[in-house]
């Protein structure tokens, strides 16, 4: 499965994060400000829109009025092949 940078680097994110599971989900708030490289909010919010789509990432709990995500098992494996490569 081919990445974007930007989705490499959520994928990423996510991981080191530990955002694993739903309890421990980020908004793209925090993605943000967590990701180097001056990436806009509106760009992580819409290839988190895109990866949950694929089955990458999904829905955590809200925070506040805000979505959060996380990695699932799928993207774990989607990032280890991109860095493999």
């Amino acid at each position: 499965m081919k990445l974007s940078r930007e989705q490499a680097l959520i994928l990423a994110e996510l991981k080191t994060s530990g955002a694993t599971k739903s309890l421990r989900g980020l908004t793209t708030v925090e993605l943000n400000k967590k990701i180097p490289g001056n990436i806009k909010q509106s760009i992580i919010y819409r290839n988190a829109l895109k990866m949950r789509d694929m089955g990458l990432i999904d829905n955590g709990i809200k925070v506040g009025k805000s979505h959060s995500y996380y990695i699932t098992s799928m993207g774990i494996n989607a990032l280890n092949e991109e860095k493999n490569k």
